[in-house]
């Protein structure tokens, strides 16, 4: 997995599996172990530029939705 990884040293990555967080007294929660089973990149674009780039090519219709709020956050994974 780590061979895998380094080839997107710098980048922004989304990694996925099990782990183990501690809770402290204050009630912030710190990872302290994690198995890295998954992984993808993650694209760095500003949301204006994908906004932009959703209207040109039509876009999705926003006012149309009943909860584009949803829409956005199931699209986003």
């Amino acid at each position: 997995m780590a061979q895998q990884l380094s080839a997107l040293l710098f980048k922004q990555v989304r990694v996925s599996g099990p782990g183990i967080w501690e809770r402290s007294p204050e009630g912030t929660w710190k990872l302290k172990k994690l198995k890295v089973e998954s992984f993808q990149e993650l694209d760095t674009a500003k949301v204006s530029d994908v906004v932009s780039r959703l209207q040109t090519i039509g876009g999705l219709k926003w006012a149309d939705m009943e909860d584009p709020h949803g829409v956005a956050r199931d699209l986003r994974g």
